[in-house]
Parts: C-alpha cells; sequence; structure tokens
C-alpha cells in the first residue's frame, strides 16, 4: 500500500471467504490502512465471512476510526458474520469519536441472531449524536431475529431528532421481531415530522414494505 499513498477511494471485497478470520483482519487491515490516511471512500464487504466476529468488528473499527479521519462514504458489510451487540457498540463507540465529517454511512449487519434491542439502541445513539453531518444514511438488520419493535422505534427516534441534514435514509428491518400498527405510526411520524430534508427513503419491516421518493 505504500505506493498508493494518494488512494483516494478502496472497495475490498472478501464474499463467503470461509477460512478467514479474525486472525486475518487482525493482519490484513492495519496493512491497509497504514498508508492511506487521504482515503476519503471506503467500502469493506465480509459477506459469508462465518469466522469474523466482534475482534474483527473492533479491529477495523479501531484501524478505520483513528487512522481514516478523512473519510467522506464508509460502506461497512457484515452479513453472516458472528456478530453481536459487543461489535456493534465497539463499532458505534469508534466511529462516534473520530469521523465527524462522514456524509455518507452504510452499515450491513443482516442474518445475525445474537443482536438484540441493546446493541441497535447503543449503535444508533452514538453515531446519531456524533456524526451529524450526514446525508446518506443506510441501516441493514434483516433476519436478526431478536430484535423488536422497541429497538426499530429506537433508531427512528435517534436519526429523527439528531440528523437534520439527511438527504437519503434506508432502513431495513424485513423478518426481524414483528411490527405492530402503534411502532409502525410512530417510526413513519418521527421521519416525517423531523427530517423534511429528506429526498429519498425506503423503509422495509417483514410484511411492512414502504418506499418513497421525492426528486430534487
Amino acid at each position: 500500500m505504500r505506493r498508493w499513498k494518494g488512494l483516494k477511494n478502496l472497495t475490498f471485497s472478501l464474499l463467503h471467504c470461509r477460512n478467514v478470520t479474525d486472525k486475518s483482519v487482525k493482519a490484513m487491515i492495519p496493512k491497509m490502512t497504514k498508508n492511506l490516511r487521504d482515503l476519503t471512500y471506503l467500502n469493506l464487504n465480509f459477506a459469508g465471512c462465518y469466522d469474523i466476529s466482534d475482534k474483527g468488528v473492533k479491529t477495523i473499527a479501531s484501524r478505520v476510526g483513528h487512522r481514516l479521519t478523512m473519510l467522506k462514504h464508509l460502506t461497512l458489510r457484515f452479513p453472516h458474520c458472528t456478530i453481536t451487540d459487543v461489535g456493534l457498540k465497539a463499532l458505534g463507540s469508534t466511529l462516534s469519536k473520530r469521523l465527524y465529517g462522514l456524509k455518507q454511512l452504510i452499515l450491513d449487519f443482516a442474518w445475525r441472531d445474537k443482536i438484540t434491542d441493546r446493541g441497535l439502541k447503543i449503535l444508533s445513539a452514538k453515531i446519531c449524536r456524533s456524526l451529524v453531518k450526514l446525508s446518506e444514511l443506510s441501516l441493514t438488520f434483516m433476519a436478526c431475529y431478536l430484535l423488536t419493535n422497541k429497538g426499530m422505534e429506537s433508531v427512528a427516534y435517534e436519526i429523527s431528532r439528531h440528523l437534520d441534514h439527511l438527504k437519503s435514509l434506508n432502513l431495513s428491518f424485513s423478518r426481524c421481531g414483528k411490527l405492530n400498527d402503534e411502532s409502525l405510526n410512530i417510526i413513519v411520524s418521527e421521519i416525517s415530522k423531523y427530517l423534511p430534508n429528506l429526498q429519498q427513503l425506503g423503509l422495509n419491516f417483514s410484511e411492512y414494505n414502504f418506499y418513497h421518493e421525492a426528486l430534487c
């Protein structure tokens, strides 16, 4: 990576690499981020890497948060990885302390059965109360079966109260806990009342699937 010190845009995918573990991440990520302090766009995709756990997420969060402080666009995808509330807390804590200039954040933790409302609340609070310059946010927690309406409501609350610069929002909670009419009304009301600048909105809540787009 020494020859690429001026690199601005990096996409790195390890899809369904079952031999990739936390140890692999610990060896790779520090080298990848060491000399790329000028990066403004980073996309890391570890979908299907089952042996990447909270330890791997902590390594990635620490290195990205402390070294790549020029980032404007960050995408982290961990579907089917072994992530729990511990990983969400570590990610939220690190990103919120360093990446104040982020404009776009995309996080994907689909297909995890150990993520709960508590982890979701901590992550959303850390992100929304610190990364207030975000103009685009996408959170995917599809098939995180322990999540309930309360966790989803808390996400909508944090977003609507703190991210008034948002122009694009995507929330995907399909196949999670059932969403009743009251919770659905709360979520939609929060977003419509406090986010007047939205130009694109995507909501996917299991059997409830809504999409709205406003043209510039």
